[in-house]
Parts: C-alpha cells; sequence; structure tokens
C-alpha cells in the first residue's frame, strides 16, 4: 500500500477518534469563548507593525504613544491567533473520509483536503481581512515570551500609572523568571506607597491554570464543592486550551529541501505532531515553572472531591481517568482498590471519563505515529532542526531589555521582597482509611 494511503487511514482514525468525542461537544464554547471580537481593535495593522511603531515610540521617550501602541499590538496579537485557531477548530470536522475497497481512498481523502483546505481559507478571509498570511516570527516569538510588558511597565511608570506598571512587571516576570532585572523593578513598585498584593495581576494567566489554582485552594480548606466547581472548570478550559494549542501548530511548514509530493506531506504532517506533542508541557505551565502531573492531577482532585461528597460513580469514573492517563500510580491503585472492596464497586462495570478516554486515544494513536516518523521517516538532521524551532520560544524567554528604574525617581519604603508565590507540589493526598 502506498504510502499516503497507510498515512490518510492514520490521520483519519486520529481525527475521528478526537473528533467524535471532544471537539463536536467543545464547539459550541469555542466559537463564543476562544475567538475574540473584532470591535475593540483600531485598525487591520498586525501586531508586528504595532510592536515597531511601540518599538520606535519607546526610543524617543514617547510613553503614552509607547502605551498606546503595545497595548494595541496586543489586542491585534490576540485576535490574530484567536481567528487561526477558530478557523482551524471550525473546519477540522468539515467533513470525513469513507474509507472504501473501490481504489478511490487517496481521492477521496485528497478531496477532503481541499474542501476543509476552502473552509480555512474563507474562515481566515473573514476573520483576518488583508492581514498577511506570514507575520515577522521574531517579533511573534517576542509576544510569545511577552517582551511587550517589559516596555509597557516602564512606559506604564514614566507616566507615574505604577498600578498598572506593577501589573505589567508582574505579567512579564511569570513568563520570565530568570529577569533580575524585572525582579527588582517589581520590588521598588511593591514598596511604594497605596502598591498591595492585590495589584500582582497576570494579565495573560491562562483560565485553566487559574481555575487549578482556585480548585487546589479549596481543596487546602476541603471544601470538596469548590474543588469539584473549580476543577470540572478547569478541565472545560483546558479542553479548549489545548485545542487552540493544536490548531496553532497547523500553520506555516519551514520546508528546507525539495521534496516528492507524499515525502513533502508526510513530513509536514509529522511536524505538526512534533509541535501539539509539546502542547501537554506548555500548559501546564505555571509561573515560569512545569507542574508535573498537571492533567492527570485534574481527575486525582476530582476523584477525592467526589467521594467526600458521596458522588461514588463519578468519583470511580474520575479515579479510572486518572490511571488511564497514568497506569501503575500506586496511590491511585490503592484508591481504585479501596472502592472495589470497601464500596463494593464492580471493575468490570468502571468507565473511565468520555474526556480522558479521547483524549488518550488521540495520544496514544499520534504517539506511535510520531516515533515512526522519528525512527523510520526522519534523518538525524530532521529532528534537530524541529527542536531548534520548538526551543526558540525558550530562547526568547530569556529575553532580558527590562530597563531598571531609578531608586531617585520613586519614594520608596524599606521591605523584603516578597515571595510571588511558587506553584506548590500540587498532588492530592490518598483518601482516608486508604494506606
Amino acid at each position: 500500500m502506498q504510502l499516503i494511503a497507510v498515512m490518510a487511514q492514520l490521520i483519519s482514525l486520529c481525527t475521528c477518534i478526537f473528533t467524535l468525542s471532544v471537539t463536536y461537544l467543545l464547539f459550541k464554547s469555542v466559537e463564543s469563548e476562544l475567538y475574540l471580537d473584532s470591535s475593540e481593535l483600531v485598525d487591520e495593522r498586525t501586531y508586528d507593525e504595532w510592536f515597531q511603531s511601540g518599538m520606535t515610540a519607546y526610543t524617543n521617550e514617547e510613553w503614552a504613544d509607547t502605551i498606546w501602541y503595545f497595548e494595541n499590538g496586543i489586542k491585534e496579537f490576540r485576535y490574530y491567533r484567536s481567528s487561526l485557531a477558530y478557523c482551524r477548530i471550525k473546519c477540522l470536522n468539515v467533513t470525513k473520509v469513507a474509507i472504501d475497497n473501490d481504489g478511490l481512498n487517496e481521492q477521496r481523502y485528497f478531496q477532503a483536503i481541499f474542501k476543509k483546505a476552502l473552509c480555512i481559507r474563507k474562515c481566515k478571509f473573514d476573520k483576518l481581512g488583508s492581514r498577511p498570511e506570514r507575520i515577522n516570527q521574531e517579533v511573534t516569538d517576542k509576544y510569545l515570551s511577552q517582551a511587550p510588558y517589559s516596555y509597557l511597565q516602564f512606559a506604564y511608570y514614566k507616566n507615574l500609572d505604577y498600578e498598572k506598571a506593577v501589573a505589567a512587571a508582574y505579567t512579564f516576570v511569570q513568563a520570565n523568571p530568570e529577569d533580575e532585572i524585572m525582579y527588582n523593578n517589581l520590588d521598588y513598585y511593591k514598596n511604594l506607597h497605596g502598591i498591595s498584593e492585590e495589584h500582582l495581576v497576570d494579565l495573560e494567566e491562562k483560565i485553566h491554570n487559574r481555575n487549578f489554582l482556585d480548585a487546589y485552594s479549596a481543596y487546602e480548606i476541603r471544601n470538596y464543592t469548590g474543588v469539584i466547581v473549580h476543577m470540572e472548570s478547569a478541565l472545560k478550559n483546558y479542553w479548549m486550551a489545548e485545542e487552540e494549542c493544536r490548531a496553532m501548530c497547523e500553520g506555516k511548514y519551514e520546508n528546507r529541501e525539495f521534496m516528492d509530493l507524499y515525502e513533502a506531506i508526510a513530513n509536514h504532517y509529522a511536524s505538526t505532531l512534533f509541535c501539539k506533542d509539546q502542547c501537554e508541557t506548555w500548559l501546564a505551565t505555571i509561573k515560569g515553572k512545569v507542574v508535573e502531573d498537571y492533567l492527570p492531577n485534574h481527575f486525582h482532585f476530582l476523584q477525592f472531591a467526589y467521594f467526600q461528597v458521596g458522588d461514588l460513580e463519578a468519583a470511580v469514573s474520575a479515579a479510572a481517568a486518572f490511571l488511564l492517563i497514568k497506569p501503575g500510580d500506586e496511590t491511585m491503585q490503592s484508591n481504585m482498590a479501596y472502592y472495589e472492596n470497601q464500596q463494593g464497586v464492580n471493575k468490570y462495570t468502571i468507565r473511565p471519563r468520555m474526556d480522558a478516554h479521547a483524549y488518550k486515544g488521540r495520544l496514544d494513536l499520534e504517539t506511535a505515529m510520531l516515533e515512526f516518523a522519528k525512527n523510520e521517516f526522519w534523518g538525524e538532521e530532521d529532528e534537530e532542526f524541529l527542536e531548534e524551532v520548538m526551543s526558540t520560544i525558550k530562547k526568547d524567554v530569556l529575553y532580558l531589555e527590562a530597563e531598571p528604574i531609578r531608586k531617585s525617581e520613586v519614594r520608596l519604603r524599606e521591605q523584603q521582597r516578597g515571595d510571588l508565590g511558587d506553584p506548590d507540589d500540587y498532588e492530592a493526598g490518598k483518601m482516608e482509611g486508604l494506606r
């Protein structure tokens, strides 16, 4: 069988697993929550144009203009990326591929590809108008590493708007925890009269991260109903954020050499899998640190909380979801044994949650496909190239162009630098009665 036929069947199966179980259920939420309204945009200037104008104003010490340009650049950046993700997700299931025995599978597959491509093209034109398809990657990386907030905090500071300055500084250090200059600036702001902990706001905080932290806070005070509410919201928003992350992996492809048609298709698709494989780590990053077992621990907290409020069926389903994603975990296996031996749960009727089941099915298939690409298809230089591309954001995290504010220009109170709060080791405890 030709390579493309095999790829077509695998890709179709992968798409069906995910689409039928997750995408269809989430699209209405994506439509209303992921896509941003364009009414707040001043015009159709691209975010790299806003950035360059902001840099010019910053260099000329025109602080009001600096603020205006960078604030609008951030709005445009959010709108542009949310529009791309919206269109790619919307068109994901525009058509399905029928696998028959008439020898026309490849033609049907490409017919479906044409329809999806047309859907995306029309959607992008509706949402993005005349904006160019490719925007300066170096500037894109600066937005991803929150570099505009470095300039904004200094412009706010020069404009005597200290509350916005501290929020911008705090937002920047969440993505750049090694930037000592900005930490020093944050110290000065925190010593200003009227500045308190409530002004330490991460303006780019992911919704699912906030939900997770709220659930953990509820867990600490044994508010198990609160744990359930916040953690279910965290999962809903996690799946949406994951879809957006995956959609953003389906953009342009840097083809460095001439390839035959099927080689180019396989190489491009494998590169998207390589990118999507990073999404779990990116989404698990809170305050600049990766939280270990971030996704499975959603189910860990839920099984414990549901058990505490007496919803045994939901508790067992969440526990099974945890073990599906992280098999062999001794604590959860002990919990499952408790459910079977002490609560009378029939192990043959246990079913993991549908969202976890859909996720794991797609993950296993894509992992196998990616491993095949690494072991059989790619050369060593291909993987090195992709790793270099994927590390671009990490490199830009160390972007150091923050200007130190001057002690002589602000009134300080003597105070030690406060702890901004690193994420705890989020691991739910064992249930009472278990070893």
